[in-house]
């Protein structure tokens, strides 16, 4: 999906300009496009990383809760297959280091 990766390419955007208000918007649509059940995996996995990287640009309550929220709220699909093997996969490896740096960026934040 070509939004997804417009999506992502403008959040980090707004994450290193430092724009607060961009960065809300980014983040609001990209939830939007967390509902679309025709979302690719590669597309949503893009979407995931992106946005953990932009709550670096909202104030650290409001990234604290939305690195939590998108954790919670995506793990269960993040998959390299659709298998039921009980080893860890790359992808959930991959989730969670962007949700790792993220909660890093916004601790270094200036207060």
């Amino acid at each position: 999906m070509l939004l997804a990766l417009d999506l992502s390419i403008a959040s980090i955007a707004a994450a290193r300009l430092g724009d607060v208000e961009m960065a809300r918007r980014w983040i609001a649509r990209a939830r939007e496009c967390f509902s679309d059940n025709g979302l690719l995996l590669e597309d949503r996995f893009k979407l995931i990383c992106a946005m953990a990287e932009v709550f670096s640009a909202v104030p650290a309550d409001e990234a604290d809760e939305g690195i939590r929220e998108l954790a919670s709220s995506q793990l269960p699909l993040v998959s390299d297959s659709f298998s039921d093997n009980t080893h860890f996969c790359f992808s959930v490896v991959a989730f969670f280091d962007g949700l790792v740096v993220a909660a890093i960026e916004v601790a270094v934040q200036p207060a």
